[in-house]
């Protein structure tokens, strides 16, 4: 990471055949955490921008119409797939993950980084 200015985090596991949804959560949140820590210890980097999910957000008990916001998060997709455990359907435990690789992510505004920070969440 030496000498990077710019850090674009991409990288999720994905698919159906996905099952353990503890093991998924912890393999996306610990990616995080790692990139995080070596960023903040790399003055040159400027930005870290995490490609994430509207999915993070989506919560099937708000009433439509309801605006989203940067307060809101799908804490039932991380409760459902805990529910499910190795039952689980893969899209739920991307879902899940995403979800918790995110909060990781802001996790880290606390400490002050000299960087930006920057979610993208597509639909």
């Amino acid at each position: 990471m030496k000498g990077v200015n710019v850090i674009v985090h991409l990288a999720s596991p994905s698919g159906f055949k996905l099952k353990d949804p503890e093991l998924v959560m912890k393999i996306t949140t610990s990616s995080i955490d790692s990139l995080m820590e070596s960023a903040m210890k790399e003055p040159t980097v400027v930005a870290v921008v995490l490609m994430s999910s509207m999915g993070t957000m989506l919560d099937s008990t708000k009433e439509a119409p309801y605006q989203y916001t940067e307060e809101d998060w799908d804490l039932t997709a991380i409760e459902a797939a805990k529910k499910h455990g190795m039952s689980c359907l893969g899209g739920l435990v991307y879902r899940a993950s995403k979800v918790g690789a995110e909060r990781a992510f802001w996790s880290f505004k606390d400490c002050k980084p000299s960087f930006s920070m920057t979610a993208i969440n597509p639909a």
